[in-house]
Formats: C-alpha cells, structure tokens, sequence
C-alpha cells in the first residue's frame, strides 16, 4: 500500500494551525477573565461594569442601576466590596456592592449619610470610610459593619469651603484633606474612632505668585514618607514631605503645562505609578468650557529614586474635562475619564522612557466621574 505522506502533511498543517488558533483564544479569555474597570456614569445613575484586557480592550459587562447619581467609589482591602457614594434629592448616602467571580455588581447594603460626599476612602485594614463635603466646607468619618456601611456616622468636622478629597497613610493613623479654594491641606491623626487635628491643623498650599496652587487630590509615594498634590489653579504638582509627627512640609512644586501657553489650564485628578518612578496629573483647557474641545491632558513626571520630581517626560490628550486617572493592578494601563465628552482613554505605560501609548479610546456612560479596577489576581 502507498503511502501519502502529503495528506498527513496537510492534516498535520491544518491541526497545528487549529491548535494554536485554540490557544490564543484561550490566552486572549483567561486574560479577559478577571480584570474589571468600574466607571461612576453619574448621568446614567449607574456603574458600569466593563472587562478588559492586556492592549486595553474594553468590553461592556453589566450596568448596575443605582437609582441616584454616583461619585467616587473605592475598593475594600479585602475587595470583596466596592464602596459607592450617590447623592440627590431623593437619595444620599452609601452603596456597599458585592463583586462576584465574574466581576459583576450586586447591592448587599446601603446606608444614608446627612451630606452629600464629595469623594471617597477607606482605611487599610477595612473598618473605615472617610469623606469630604464640597460645598458645605466639612470633613467626615464613618463606621463599617464586618466590611458594610449601614449608616454609622462617626464625625463631621467644619473646616473650609471646597473641602476635595481625603488620603489615610497605610498605618490608619494620619489622614489628609485638600481644600483647592483656600489653598490647603487639612491634617489629622486618627486615634480612637475621633479625628484629631495636628498642630498645625492645616498646612498651606504654594505660591499663589506662580499660579500653580490650590491642593486637590493627592496620592503616596509607595516607598517614602511622601504625599504628592495636583494643584488645580493654573495646573501644578507638588511634592510633600510627610515628617514624624505627621504633619506635612512643601518641598517642591512644577506647573504641568509650559508657562507660555494660550489658554487657561486646571489640574484634576493624579496617579501615581505602583514602582514610584512616574506620576500622572490631569490636565483641563478651562479657557472656555462649552466648547466641545480644547488642549485637556495628562502630563508624565519622572520620579527619582528619592521621591524627587526630577523632569517633566509628555503630554498626551484626554477628552473633554478629564476627571479621574487611574492605574489598573498590574500597573501597565493608565486610564482616563473625561466628563464632557464621556469618554475613557486608554494608554500603556512605558517605564523606560517615561512614555504613553495610546491603545484606545472609548464613549462611557454620560458623565463619568470615577473609576476604580479590580483584578482577581
């Protein structure tokens, strides 16, 4: 009997190519598997829940209904549950949402709160949640019950008007927040459930000469006693000494975008990268609002071994009224959400050079504000 070799050839080819089509399937779903963005569509009272993947390919998954606008949420340590602050007229408070295998969305409590909170954080070790008031100029602490929120007001503290966002240090004893109209940051320790302020109970801003002041967000260094503010008149970064008794000390302050620009820039939101060799600040073109465009950013910055902001390394476009950056676990994809345009970039993160490659850009749900990702890994 003669033997055709060719045939088996060909089966062998046709296999081999099967085989491998299979495995890049199975590749390209395991990568798909569990890695979550949740985007706060606060004109959609909503979460939107989408999968993603390694070159930024995003998948709408599920849009949780959330009967009231959402702001910031953040994770539990634990990350079994995303907290999520809404408020309106009809409903104020705090969501505790359950996350399942499949990274999906279920309410397990809810708790009203007497104000309407202007962003979101939890301590370390899960017991906690702190919030700041906007209009109101208050700060506020809150209990969890076995990691739920089911109203337990703590304190709330007047400070000063524009009260913008809250940052606890990994001990659970120092807590800070940036006041963007009177140029501020106020300080405390956490001691015994009570909110105690340091002495002094609240460290000024920079210069307000260089129109690159007014604290607003701010993030850890994570290997150094030091906190890093976006500034959001004019658009700057500061650089914030941490010292042993708590309090913080200026150190160093750049704009993020040239001094001779033409138009009106404000900085947002920041985020730094988990090795602490680069940080991201959120650029808006304020010069007119209503217009559908305009020069909105995220600007790359250079850390130093030291923590030190040694060099500013790009620019690269947002959409329309960035809001929020954030960087996903495993610290290759830093995502953008901009309110106007409803939009999400998504850019890869290249360590070397201290650049972003831009992988996609993508229309949310109306107004996104807030963005948190969750990996099961």
């Amino acid at each position: 009997m003669k033997i055709d070799f060719n045939f088996y050839k060909q089966r062998g080819f046709v296999y081999a190519i099967f085989s491998n089509v299979f495995f890049l399937f199975l590749w390209h779903s395991n990568l798909m598997a569990d890695q979550f963005l949740y985007v706060s569509a606060a004109g959609e009272n909503a979460i939107e829940v989408y999968q993603f993947d390694e070159i930024g390919k995003l998948e709408l998954v599920q849009k949780f209904d959330l009967g009231s606008s959402p702001g910031n949420s953040v994770l539990s340590p634990d990350r079994k549950y995303l907290y999520v602050s809404v408020g309106s007229k009809e409903k104020t408070g705090i969501y505790t949402l359950g996350i399942d295998e499949k990274g999906k969305l279920s309410e397990v409590a809810f708790g009203e709160t007497p104000l309407r909170l202007t962003y979101l954080e939890v301590d370390k070790k899960g017991l906690y949640l702190f919030s700041c008031h906007y209009g109101e100029g208050k700060v506020s602490s809150y209990k969890l019950e076995d990691g739920l929120f089911k109203g337990k007001v703590l304190e709330i503290i007047p400070t000063d008007k524009m009260a913008h966002s809250a940052l606890i240090d990994s001990s659970g004893e120092y807590i800070y927040f940036p006041h963007t109209g009177p140029n501020c940051i106020y300080q405390f320790q956490f001691k015994q459930e009570k909110l105690i302020a340091l002495e002094p109970s609240k460290v000024d801003g920079p210069d307000k000469d260089n129109n690159y002041h007014e604290p607003r967000h701010i993030v850890f260094h994570p290997k150094h006693k030091i906190v890093y503010s976006s500034n959001e008149f004019g658009g700057g970064i500061s650089r914030w000494l941490i010292e042993n008794n708590g309090t913080l000390s200026l150190q160093q302050t750049l704009k993020t975008v040239p001094k001779d620009i033409n138009w009106r820039n404000a900085s947002s939101d920041l985020a730094i990268a988990k090795n602490g060799k680069l940080i991201f600040v959120a650029n808006r073109d304020i010069t007119n609002k209503k217009e559908a465009t305009g020069n909105d950013s995220v600007s790359v910055f250079v850390l130093d071994a030291n923590g030190n902001i040694s060099k500013q390394s790009g620019t690269y476009p947002l959409g329309r009224h960035p809001r929020c950056l954030h960087i996903e676990d495993k610290g290759r994809l830093l995502f953008g959400s901009a309110v106007d345009s409803a939009e999400i970039s998504i850019y890869e993160i290249n360590y070397e050079y201290g650049t972003l490659k831009s992988l996609a850009k993508i229309q949310s749900g109306k107004k996104p504000m807030w963005m948190v990702t969750y990996s099961k890994h």
